[in-house]
């Protein structure tokens, strides 16, 4: 993808640092790992009072764009926006379009006191 071509060098240096983590740290990201996907909050959803904003990176491979979507969906007052181009990494890869959506949620957000609505 576009932005794995454009930081080709520094994915490596990550990958080598990530690679050179003691085991304990691996270790323990894949228990957080297993410990989310464990947890299942669908049914909850709906109950979610205040304004969601979800955002999909389009080559988001982790989250994939259909997956925002749903959430979005399930949520009473959710929108969905698509960041084209974008992976998984999107608070790297396309900073600037993330703030503007953002920006965008939050400048249309009234609250009150006690919360939002």
């Amino acid at each position: 993808d576009e932005y794995a071509a454009r930081e080709k060098e520094n994915i490596e240096l990550q990958r080598q640092w990530i690679t050179n983590l003691p085991d304990i740290w691996h270790r323990g990201v894949g228990q957080i790992l297993v410990a989310v996907e464990a947890i299942d909050l669908r049914e909850d959803l709906p109950k979610v009072r205040c304004p969601v904003q979800v955002i999909s990176a389009e080559q988001d491979r982790i989250f994939p764009p259909p997956e925002g979507e749903i959430l979005a969906a399930a949520v009473q007052s959710g929108r969905y926006t698509l960041v084209p181009g974008a992976g998984h990494n999107l608070v790297v890869e396309n900073p600037q379009r993330l703030a503007e959506i953002l920006v965008d949620f939050f400048s249309r957000q009234s609250v009150r006191p006690g919360g939002f609505f």
